[in-house]
């Protein structure tokens, strides 16, 4: 058998808040959570990615696939 093997995606952008809320103002001390929505694969997993200061996030080594997105460590907030 011959395996292709080939590097994972990387899946980035920024937060954003829908609220009325007072928006934290550091990310620094928050993480990403990519939890593979897929029942039943094999090929099923997670990502983790940081979030800077500004908000924005990277997460690398992703499979393909469909994922549910967390945020830990933004006490009152969740995703949406």
């Amino acid at each position: 058998v011959q395996l292709m093997l080939q590097p994972g995606m990387t899946v980035s952008g920024r937060i954003a808040f829908d609220g009325t809320g007072q928006a934290p103002t550091d990310f620094s001390g928050a993480r990403i959570v990519l939890a593979s929505s897929t029942q039943g694969s094999v090929l099923s997993g997670s990502a983790m990615g940081n979030i800077d200061a500004d908000g924005k996030f990277r997460a690398p080594d992703v499979m393909p696939g469909r994922y549910k997105v967390q945020i830990i460590g933004l006490r009152g907030w969740r995703a949406r």
